[in-house]
């Protein structure tokens, strides 16, 4: 175990590189920063609050701490840095303060254990392969905040059924949902619609893309499935459909307005 003292501001780089017998650390008040790999290793670490002061987390700062099962992060956290808790496997929640801005690239890479994840309405991007791997995730709720999410960044995050993108949503960075072959649904912004669409088919062909009008009208009138479908042709411009849905939309719109393909 380790007591810091009261007067502490900052965690030099490496400082308890791999201390494996490490399991209790209490932090003074007045901690700010906590360099670049401070507890890189500490396998025997199972949980940690940090202290109201603290903006900074360095990269891999906490890498490898496989005994982790719960993290409290405080209001004043600013920065995760690059590859921060990579490999906690320990680990099944977490909720991130809203003072949080910046997740740094593999911040949580193969952090088998999570299942949910809460971003802080002030996130405005996930880095590169920030959850790249996290196979138990099953939750994601995005904020209205977020703008960029970077490449790699969920990829083979198989627990996945759903996700509803946030209109203030502009970049989805390549491969970023690769391999989430249990995702069954995606709802995209309208103005990303057509952008993103034809990646997420490549990505996951078996995924139904839709945006939040056809999902509304999806959910709350299941049997209207003729306009959802109208619209769903009208932003993608292609489409193929079951021979009997055809059927069915002829006898609603002229044909010359069917862009879609029979199979």
């Amino acid at each position: 175990s380790i007591t810091f003292p009261d007067s502490l501001t900052h965690i030099g780089e490496s400082a308890f590189w791999e201390c494996e017998g490490l399991s209790s650390i209490t932090f003074p008040d007045s901690l700010t920063h906590i360099a670049n790999g401070a507890f890189f290793g500490c396998h025997g670490l199972t949980s940690i609050t940090f202290p109201d002061s603290l903006t900074h987390i360095g990269d891999y700062a906490f890498r490898e701490c496989e005994g982790l099962t719960s993290i409290t992060f405080p209001d004043s956290l600013t920065h995760i840095g690059e590859s921060a808790f990579w490999r906690c496997t320990g680990l099944t929640s977490i909720t991130f303060p809203d003072s949080l801005s910046h997740i740094g690239e593999g911040a949580f890479l193969a952090c088998n254990g999570l299942t949910s994840i809460r971003f802080p309405g002030s996130l405005t991007q996930i880095g590169y392969r920030a959850f790249r791997e996290c196979e138990g995730l099953s939750s994601i709720t995005f904020p209205d905040s977020l703008t960029h999410i970077g490449e790699n960044a969920f990829l083979g995050c198989r627990g996945l059924t759903s996700i509803t993108f946030p209109d203030s949503l502009t970049h989805i960075g390549d491969d970023a949902f690769v391999n989430c072959i249990h995702l069954e649904q995606v709802v995209l912004p309208s103005n990303l619609f057509n952008q993103y669409h034809a990646m997420f088919t490549e990505w996951l062909p078996h995924t139904q893309v839709m945006t939040a009008l056809m999902w509304k009208q999806h959910h709350q009138r299941p049997s209207d499935v003729v306009d959802m479908v109208l619209h769903f042709i009208l932003a993608c411009q292609r489409v193929d459909l079951p021979q009997e849905l055809v059927d069915i939309i002829l006898g609603y719109v002229d044909t010359g307005y069917m862009l879609c393909s029979q199979t």
